[in-house]
């Protein structure tokens, strides 16, 4: 399991929408003020909302300000990452090489590439939609 702290904002019957700060990458190195990566990560960086279920043994009342530790499984993470990452690549590869074996020409292959890699994504996005709804799938709030 992977393992999150977090802040409760706001509470609601049955779930709780705990707030995540990301962790800097660099936080501590001396270059940081002339560092491309420090300015790009804070400029993208945000707090993430997430809304969590509590379980009704959970030990003890949970209000706006406490601070939390919510878990998601590890498998859930690879499969995430794959669906995200992998498919729309695996349709661009695909495109491509359907482009480029179908007409034999970089422009075509290039365009299949991007149809494949859109239809990649969008398929992407439906399983991701799909794994959404299912309770298994969800952060967990985790006792310390």
């Amino acid at each position: 399991m992977i393992r999150e702290r977090g802040t409760v904002v706001a509470v609601e019957p049955g779930r709780v929408l705990v707030e995540t700060a990301p962790a800097g990458a660099c936080g501590s190195c001396g270059a940081r003020p002339g560092c491309g990566h420090h300015l790009l990560g804070r400029s993208l960086a945000g707090a993430t909302r997430i809304p969590v279920a509590v379980p009704p043994d959970f030990p003890s009342p949970l209000s706006p300000g406490d601070r939390v530790v919510i878990g998601v499984a590890e498998d859930l993470l690879v499969k995430s990452a794959l669906t995200l990452y992998g498919v729309p690549l695996l349709g661009g590869l695909l495109g491509a090489a359907g482009g480029h074996l179908a007409l034999a020409s970089e422009g075509w292959a290039a365009l299949f590439a991007l149809v494949g890699f859109a239809a990649g994504a969008w398929a992407a996005r439906r399983v991701a939609a799909r794994l959404a709804l299912n309770p298994a799938a969800r952060p967990v709030l985790l006792a310390e």
